[in-house]
């Protein structure tokens, strides 16, 4: 299965945190360990995983652009429901607690795991613990990081 949507170069913090084939550097080539790879997998809403044989798809529901507050992730979920969704019913978890252990049916989309799997395991951004944000964003403001919650000049 080929890949159907190219990443752009991903940078971070006004470009001063840049990411390399083996992690994250500043913009002046130095190795940045504490910061890794965000993928879509951690932005997208934890829909349910079905697998019957030798088949498995994730099911979205059809309203899925009310969940998504991400411009990559909706533009993810985008092309993976047109390049390989097939409509149908799914479950509607969210209905589970009212009606019953299963929920109710609702019209869905059907996405081959394989083709979820490839695109939500693209890298999108950077990520750090909060024990380091300060310690990050700082090194950034060395390179000229302007962080928009800094007091203007």
């Amino acid at each position: 299965m080929t890949m159907p949507i190219t990443l752009p170069e991903i940078r971070e913090l006004d470009g001063t945190l840049c990411r390399g084939p083996d992690g994250w550097y500043w913009c002046d080539g130095t190795f940045e360990p504490r910061v890794r790879d965000l993928y879509l997998e951690e932005l997208a809403p934890d829909w349910r995983c079905v697998r019957r044989g030798h088949c498995a798809w994730v099911e979205i529901p059809t309203d899925w652009r009310f969940h998504i507050h991400d411009d990559e992730l909706e533009r993810a979920i985008t092309e993976l429901v047109r390049d390989y969704a097939t409509i149908g019913s799914i479950r509607d978890e969210s209905a589970a607690r009212s009606v019953g252990e299963r929920g109710q049916l609702r019209s869905g989309y059907r996405i081959p795991l394989k083709a979820w799997y490839l695109i939500m395991h693209q890298p999108i951004g950077a990520t750090w613990g909060v024990s380091e944000d300060s310690v990050i964003r700082e090194r950034a403001r060395e390179f000229g990081y302007r962080d928009p919650s800094d007091p203007p000049d």
